[in-house]
């Protein structure tokens, strides 16, 4: 009898071991491919695919390793949540996702958001951090060294396509009670061979749209030196700048109170379109995100890259001009010398 029983026992074992398991609520055998399927009332909430190795979260079809299929409702705001708790040392590190490949396009963590309504948001990524001496709403970072000349270390890179209105890559906003509030901090300090950049921002439009590598609304403090690329100007024919002095002549240079009552000098951009219109550009400076008017504001801004070597130059015509006139000062002066000597 114990020998029925042990055979009975071991035929069953290998039957489970090399058959499906289903634990489905409405008694349903479970789907194909599948070597477990757990099923509740019309939600497939787990379901293994041994052929491909596919593991499906509310999703019988999955394509990926781990694949959640979820449908959001107004109630329901969230595919997936990882939550972390806890933490006993200010020292370690926790994560609630933790990505680390090799080889390849890595990728740590990637958010696609495609929407149908034209009137909301599509966030890739929506990264928020609070109550702690350090807030990082989003950190990237990059500090291997890379032994390939032409390879890339990206900390973060972010992009933002196919919208008609706006299309923003990366939105930072620093607010709240602290002494220090940074919408986006940048350091490269890294020993190097080659360049280190904090920031480095490009913008292209082969439109009819206008584009600009940086927007600063606010004053702008630099410790350092600003420097202008001359590569560009050696490509394209140069031209000496003639009448300069006429040119600064046509500048209106005035001073106002701001809203601080600070007093702060500036250049009449309104006016100088009529009379410095090469100096002067239309710049539109468009809402921010949530913003709902859709209207840009317009505003006049001067040139001031181009007015410092158009100064420089109509310095350069003055001394030219007192040189000239020292020499005819000299020059009467010996004339003026001469005719005394013969009185």
């Amino acid at each position: 009898m114990k020998k029925v029983i042990i055979l009975s026992s071991i035929i069953l074992s290998a039957t489970i071991a090399f058959s499906q398991v289903a634990i489905n609520k409405d008694g349903t055998d479970p789907n194909p491919n599948s070597i477990l399927h757990v099923k509740g009332s019309g939600v497939h909430a787990l379901y293994v695919d041994y052929a491909n190795g596919y593991i499906g979260l509310n999703n019988i079809i999955p394509s990926y390793r781990l694949h959640l299929l979820e449908t959001v409702t107004d109630t329901k705001n969230y595919g997936s949540v990882f939550e972390i708790t806890g933490g006993s040392t200010s020292t370690e590190k926790y994560a609630g996702v933790y990505s680390n490949g090799t080889g390849g396009v890595n990728r740590a963590f990637e958010g696609l958001s495609y929407g149908t309504n034209p009137n909301d948001y599509n966030i890739g990524i929506s990264a928020f951090a609070k109550n702690a001496k350090f807030n990082y709403g989003l950190q990237g970072q990059t500090n291997d060294a890379n032994s390939i000349a032409s390879g890339n270390n990206i900390g973060t890179i972010t992009e933002a396509d196919n919208c008609d209105w706006m299309n923003i890559g990366a939105y930072a906003i620093g607010h709240g009670g602290g002494d220090w509030n940074f919408g986006v901090f940048a350091v490269s300090d890294e020993d190097n061979d080659g360049i280190n950049y904090g920031i480095f921002a490009e913008a292209a439009n082969g439109g009819a749209g206008d584009y600009w590598s940086g927007y600063f609304n606010g004053k702008i403090n630099i410790d350092g030196s600003i420097y202008q690329n001359g590569g560009i100007i050696h490509a394209k024919s140069i031209q000496s700048i003639d009448n300069a002095c006429t040119e600064v002549n046509k500048l209106k240079p005035v001073s106002f109170l701001n809203d601080d009552s600070e007093l702060l000098f500036v250049f009449d951009t309104e006016t100088m379109k009529s009379t410095c219109p090469d100096l002067v550009k239309e710049v539109a400076r468009s809402p921010a995100p949530g913003e709902d008017s859709g209207i840009a504001e317009v505003s006049s801004s001067v040139n001031i890259s181009a007015i410092i070597p158009l100064l420089t130059k109509a310095i350069q015509e003055l001394n030219e001009k007192v040189e000239n006139l020292e020499a005819e000062n000299n020059l009467l002066k010996k004339e003026i010398s001469n005719l005394k000597s013969d009185q």
